[in-house]
């Protein structure tokens, strides 16, 4: 019996999802029920799902009902909080003088809007109507300041910049980012963000965190994403998936590409291993042999 037992112990899976443009379609729907569905049957498996987003605790109340996803693993702020349901696991934030030093410099450009989350609540300095509207769409709840002294003393866990720049440019800003500031990491998250965490965050600390937890071995483990925020995780899991509408460049870094967001491709793909019960038909999605870590 203690052998079943460690061998279903081996054999867990853990898979990890990004929102934005992967299980979200373009207009920030998906199927539910089908989700749902998914959740208990991993459950019923012994399987872990883990939603690992750039958006806030907050903002996940607008595509679940939290009561209905008590036992799902979330990843928030581009992994710097990890929640089982409504319970705090652990956060890792950014010192407030940094987030300060922060928003003074990104704010000197006015095609960038910095929004500062603490986990649960976002601020806002006041830039243009145009831009607070944008941002309101991605912030359920949110204070909206005047000046960056009425910015609260206290620890954010992450910087999510709304750009008005092209994609290249918000890359370029990226690096520049990281070499002024060297205890950050940047990130695009879709063509329109940038997100800014501690250097020891990312969605990867928490996949890591709960792959140790529960001894899950990295061959066990899937993820799913669009955007460079979403590398970190790729580079812990042994299945690295990219959607077929991802940037290039994650593209590059995944071992796996599935379709698409808006043929919920992340649902049916889970689904087919929850029929087949492995994983040995991802070898049809096969992308880059090269990759090593996933």
């Amino acid at each position: 019996m203690d052998h079943q037992l460690d061998k279903e112990q081996i054999m867990k899976k853990l898979i990890a999802v990004d929102l934005d443009e992967t299980l979200l379609r373009r207009d920030k729907t998906y199927d539910r029920e089908r989700f749902l569905q998914i959740n208990e049957r991993l459950n019923d498996r012994g399987d872990m799902l883990c939603v690992a987003t750039g958006n806030s605790y907050h903002k996940l109340s607008d595509y679940f009902n939290l009561h209905d996803i008590h036992d799902l693993y979330l990843a928030c702020d581009n992994g710097t909080i990890l929640l089982k349901g409504d319970e705090v696991i652990y956060q890792h934030g950014l010192d407030y003088p940094l987030v300060r030093q922060l928003v003074e410099d990104l704010s000197q450009n006015p095609k960038l809007h910095p929004v500062l989350s603490n986990g649960f609540h976002s601020y806002f300095t006041y830039t243009t109507q145009d831009a607070l509207d944008y941002i309101k769409r991605y912030n359920n709840d949110l204070t909206v300041l005047e000046r960056h002294h009425e910015i609260p003393d206290k620890n954010f866990l992450n910087v999510s910049i709304y750009s008005e720049l092209s994609f290249e440019e918000n890359k370029g800003l990226i690096q520049r980012i990281m070499d002024q500031y060297p205890n950050v990491s940047a990130v695009t998250s879709g063509d329109a963000w940038m997100d800014i965490y501690v250097a020891d965050g990312g969605k990867g600390t928490a996949i890591r965190y709960l792959q140790d937890k529960y001894q899950i071995k990295k061959e066990n483990t899937m993820a799913f994403g669009d955007s460079l925020n979403d590398m970190s995780m790729m580079q812990a899991v042994g299945y690295s998936i990219a959607m077929e509408n991802a940037d290039p460049e994650l593209k590059r870094h995944c071992r796996y590409q599935v379709g698409s967001n808006e043929e919920q491709s992340v649902l049916s793909t889970i689904e087919r291993y929850l029929s087949e019960g492995d994983l040995d038909f991802m070898q049809e999605y096969k992308l880059n042999s090269e990759v090593t870590h996933g």
